[in-house]
């Protein structure tokens, strides 16, 4: 009997798994004066993330959220961010006065989505003199439960007592963190190299619930161990999913219940690495890598039921698969996906990877760096 997945079927499939993944978003409000270094620490600490977003442009006008909604694009991105005009003394209530207004907007939305997750309050170390437009911003989101951290940028060295000067003028505040966001030359000729961004990261995951920790890790270019963690718990909860989908012996004819179980697998590890969310582009991942693997293993049973994505591969034949089978074959899967991912993601300096490049670049990874995954698959297909 032929298999019955083809494209039309796959794509089917990951319209359903689509609907069934949260996608968690992680609202960052920013504020600062004019040349504190707003655009340089956001480009520095998410990449990537900001392409297309409008951040780094033309000075802001006015508080908007960036994507817009509706934006190509937008619904799959894991970050929005509040762009303010600059923070200035001289004219700062109306600056405030339209970030507020646009956080409680986005606070109305019954998706937490929408709402604004936390604040970076950017004031560049060497003129870190704490104003009255930096209380009152600090006051009036801490009143909005807005957790505020104050980020001392172009730090080269005032550290603790700069930092303990502002704790005690911005008592609402939850951190301070002073980060060098790019290599910085000094007037004596050495660099200052890059650093801080590691702990405003950690910082960051304090004060944000669950959700937004996890929008954080796919957003930041500087995570990449961390967007590895995550991407690991996925497999994890996915080889669980296939062990209890298989705690009755599944007849290999049936063993089509455990493809969304592994398709979820796919999109949750390429989303903990920052990737694009739709079918799209989930689509051609999960047919580059299934049809790798499902062609390695044509004519193997337990394998062409549950690995066959591409049509043409293989048949289906008698036996049945247990969940301690469905569980390891999951597992090996997701790891030898993982391994792939991170590979690209570290290559690109923590930026996620593209669809051109999984799709291109996975079937030489299969072959030469796939021998554990194919030795596990192998012990797998003898049990």
């Amino acid at each position: 009997m032929e298999s019955e997945f083809d494209a039309e079927k796959l794509a089917n499939i990951i319209v359903d798994v689509m609907k069934e993944v949260p996608i968690e978003k992680l609202g960052v409000v920013v504020v600062g004066s004019t040349g504190s270094g707003k655009s340089t620490l956001l480009n520095a600490m998410f990449g990537a993330s900001l392409t297309s977003t409008g951040i780094g442009g033309p000075q802001t006008q006015e508080a908007e959220w960036w994507p817009k909604k509706g934006d190509p694009g937008s619904d799959g991105r894991p970050l929005r961010i509040l762009d303010t005009k600059g923070l200035e003394e001289k004219d700062y209530e109306e600056t405030v006065n339209a970030m507020i207004e646009a956080v409680d907007e986005a606070h109305r939305s019954e998706d937490a989505n929408d709402h604004a997750h936390m604040a970076w309050m950017v004031v560049k170390e060497s003129s870190a003199r704490i104003q009255d437009s930096h209380v009152d911003v600090a006051r009036e989101l801490a009143a909005r439960k807005v957790p505020v951290i104050v980020v001392l940028t172009e730090a080269i060295g005032q550290g603790d007592e700069l930092e303990e000067y502002v704790r005690s003028k911005l008592p609402d505040v939850k951190d301070v963190v002073s980060v060098n966001s790019i290599p910085k030359k000094l007037r004596d000729g050495t660099e200052m190299p890059a650093h801080g961004l590691e702990d405003l990261f950690e910082a960051c995951q304090k004060v944000l619930p669950e959700a937004s920790q996890n929008a954080m890790i796919r957003a930041c270019s500087k995570c990449v161990d961390a967007k590895r963690k995550l991407a690991e718990g996925y497999v994890k909860t996915a080889a669980l999913a296939a062990a209890a989908a298989g705690a009755s012996p599944i007849p290999f004819s049936d063993a089509a219940i455990l493809v969304p179980i592994q398709v979820r697998m796919i999109a949750n590890v390429s989303r903990a690495y920052g990737m694009e969310f739709d079918k799209n582009a989930i689509l051609p991942i999960v047919s580059a890598v299934g049809g790798c693997v499902a062609a390695t293993y044509a004519g193997r049973a337990i394998f062409t039921g549950i690995l066959k994505f591409v049509p043409g591969v293989g048949t289906l034949v008698g036996g049945a698969i247990s969940g301690a089978t469905a569980a390891a074959l999951t597992t090996a899967l997701g790891q030898v996906y993982v391994k792939f991912v991170d590979g690209l993601c570290r290559k690109n300096g923590g930026d996620p990877p593209t669809i051109q490049q999984v799709t291109e670049s996975f079937p030489d990874f299969w072959k030469s760096s796939g021998d554990e995954a194919r030795r596990e698959l192998d012990r797998i297909g003898e049990e």
